[in-house]
């Protein structure tokens, strides 16, 4: 299918399946090509749009994205029928200009031509309400042309994650302890302990599982597993002090209906890395919320102070408002482990988790 693509394309295609996993999303939709646009080729957009399309644009994308829970890029994701639609507006382009490639500009205007998308929307309210694409390469003869699409076509498209797949020998950090079909979400490390931590999600297309956290100890040849978490729980937003031998992560109970996924709050966990001891330092039941909230939640965690005594985190909190009504908010807060006090110190407006 990517045969006559671009290497810029080709490339845009990847980051849209990235941020598909990024979000949990089971297809590609025009929004992750957008996405994967931006951070391929940004200079396209640039003087065309009413806004800064690097940073701005997606800002304003990102709020309206259905979210679930990440996944790696290992995981084959579907183009939706809209994102078709949108290659399909930019092969038909490239054909009437008598462009031998697809490239990056026969993209956009293909997003932009799938007018009943968010991402058209989204371009077409900034002013960009027309994009007619022009040769991005020297002219070549026809020969030659002809013989770079052939190259190309025996290109085959694959990811760093794809490649370890073909691969006859397991890759190295899966003979390190890490469980197959494991993949790091983010990696951390305890200075005063000289400890390693992973935080793995896993890539299935089946189903999801919940996120686990690995240690390497100082000295040791692989990845141990931290704790015996329950099967539903998820240990997720992990942070680490770069002054005390101390860790935290949050806990969610995951429930799986289908390709529904849910998560319920389970607490906040700290973890001494000398004698690798688990402690529910904070939950619904014992974190003291400020009025008029009387239910709370912690979304993500973002860094730990020096002194292992502040945690700075992001957290949901709701008001009852009648029988059945409920107000919510989202703050930045921190949370002061000796007093177990929650502090906000902000509201976060128009933001979403």
């Amino acid at each position: 299918m990517f045969e006559r693509y671009s290497e810029g394309a080709r490339r845009v295609i990847f980051f849209a399946r990235y941020e598909a996993s990024q979000y949990g999303s089971r297809s590609i939709e025009p929004e992750h090509v957008l996405l994967g646009l931006l951070r391929e080729r940004p200079s396209l957009l640039e003087g065309r749009l009413s806004l800064d399309p690097g940073t701005n644009l997606r800002l304003e994308i990102e709020p309206q994205l259905k979210r679930g829970p990440r996944f790696t890029t290992s995981v084959e994701v579907p183009l939706s029928e809209e994102s078709k639609h949108v290659l399909g507006h930019a092969s038909a382009e490239a054909e009437r200009l008598s462009h031998a490639y697809i490239g990056t500009e026969h993209i956009l205007f293909g997003i932009l031509a799938e007018q009943k998308s968010l991402a058209s929307r989204v371009l077409r309210v900034h002013g960009l309400n027309a994009f007619e694409p022009h040769e991005e390469r020297p002219r070549r003869p026809t020969e030659e042309l002809d013989a770079m699409v052939m190259a190309s076509a025996m290109e085959p498209f694959t990811s760093v994650e794809s490649a370890e797949a073909e691969s006859s020998s397991p890759p190295e950090w899966q003979q390190e302890g890490i469980p197959p079909g494991y993949g790091f979400s983010q990696l951390l490390y305890n200075p005063p302990s000289g400890i390693q931590i992973v935080e793995l999600c896993h890539g299935v297309s089946e189903r999801f599982h919940p996120n686990r956290l690995f240690v390497r100890l100082k000295g040791a040849e692989k990845y141990e597993q931290l704790g015996m978490p329950e099967e539903s729980c998820s240990q997720e937003s992990a942070v680490t002090s770069p002054g005390q031998p101390i860790l935290f992560f949050n806990s969610n109970r995951l429930t799986i209906d289908g390709d529904r996924v849910s998560g319920n709050w389970d607490g906040l966990y700290s973890v001494d890395l000398e004698t690798l001891t688990i402690v529910r330092c904070a939950s619904k039941e014992t974190l003291k919320l400020p009025v008029p909230y009387n239910d709370c939640w912690v979304t993500n965690l973002l860094c730990l102070s020096a002194d292992g005594k502040l945690l700075y985190l992001t957290i949901g909190m709701c008001e009852m408002t009648g029988s059945t009504g409920r107000e919510i908010a989202y703050y930045l807060a921190q949370f002061d482990m000796e007093t177990r006090n929650l502090e906000t110190i902000s509201r976060l407006r128009a933001i979403f988790f």
